[in-house]
């Protein structure tokens, strides 16, 4: 099904995502895995499951036999990428994007002989599980590298798209308040990357724009993940509203030129600048609409999605280099 999709015109594609939401979520969440689970055993014997206490997620990474052998090398590791899915908080999982996930650490390898593994985190979904699940989940995770396995934390980067770039920033808040408080304490990572994030829940008119959302789907999407509407200025559920002022990893942020979360990611960009924060932009071009970067069946072609996903990769390479 994925090399249909690519190939079907971008205009047919960005009208079949604005009205998915229209299905029933059952439904959705099966079409999301038929039309990108793994086909190939090349892709899947990159993939190691996990499964904590605490949450779930996989290993992806190439040349390794099982979990095991995950753990044991990655204090061993140049770079280790913990990455959160988008989705609305309510659909999509951990290797959805095998095909961009194979890439970064391909590239990482050929370009920078930066040896790297991705942790995808197979956060619980809403509406079965609430805010903040989803969120205590994510910071379990690091701990998980950090404390568990020994991993640097310059060795970490947190890196999200969608949801899970709001995921992303929420960690980081809990995170500043744990550097010192929890015992033994748990530091911040060498950087955070936001792609397309979701960052203010609380918006209630969105610009006219021919993006992958709507206003309509993403009011879907918050019911479902927050039931207390007197939450949805908490920074825990709405990053933009948070002090970064005392988190000094540095922050990669890119955005389409036609995401409807355009003005909430700007907000945040300058709110991290206020805050003294060193932040990367990419603006998308040429129409690039919502999660263009993570995934090609999301991108007006697949040479502007290279191109930027390129940046993206560069970016990660430059923490691996202070």
């Amino acid at each position: 099904m994925r090399a249909p999709l690519s190939e079907t015109p971008f205009s047919v594609r960005r009208v079949s995502a604005r009205y998915s939401y229209l299905m029933p979520l059952f439904v959705h969440r099966r079409m999301i895995y038929i039309a990108t689970h793994p086909l190939t055993q090349a892709e899947k014997s990159w993939i190691h499951h996990i499964s904590k206490e605490s949450w779930k997620g996989v290993w992806i990474a190439p040349h390794l036999k099982d979990l095991k052998q995950a753990e044991e090398v990655a204090p061993e590791q140049d770079l280790i990428i913990l990455y959160t899915h988008g989705g609305g908080f309510t659909e999509g999982y951990s290797y959805m994007y095998m095909e961009t996930f194979q890439s970064i650490i391909q590239r990482l390898k050929s370009m920078h002989n930066i040896r790297a593994s991705i942790v995808s985190l197979e956060y619980s979904l809403s509406p079965e599980h609430k805010w903040p699940k989803a969120c205590t989940e994510a910071v379990d995770c690091y701990r998980y590298l950090v404390h568990d396995l020994g991993v640097s934390p310059s060795k970490v980067i947190l890196a999200g798209d969608s949801a899970g770039g709001n995921l992303v920033a929420t960690t980081l808040l809990q995170l500043k308040d744990k550097k010192k408080d929890d015992l033994p304490p748990l530091p911040l990572p060498a950087g955070a990357a936001l792609l397309c994030p979701w960052l203010d829940l609380t918006v209630q008119e969105y610009p006219v724009m021919q993006d992958t959302l709507t206003a309509k789907m993403l009011d879907v999407f918050k019911a479902r993940y927050v039931t207390d509407a007197n939450q949805m200025q908490n920074p825990l559920v709405s990053p933009v509203y948070g002090d970064f002022s005392r988190i000094r990893c540095p922050f990669f942020v890119a955005y389409g030129s036609q995401e409807i979360l355009k003005p909430s990611i700007e907000t945040f960009i300058a709110n991290l600048e206020r805050d003294g924060c060193d932040v990367t932009v990419l603006r998308g071009e040429e129409s690039t609409t919502h999660i263009w970067l993570v995934t090609s069946i999301m991108a007006t072609s697949r040479a502007v999605y290279e191109r930027d996903c390129y940046a993206f990769i560069e970016w990660m390479a430059s923490t691996q280099q202070q």
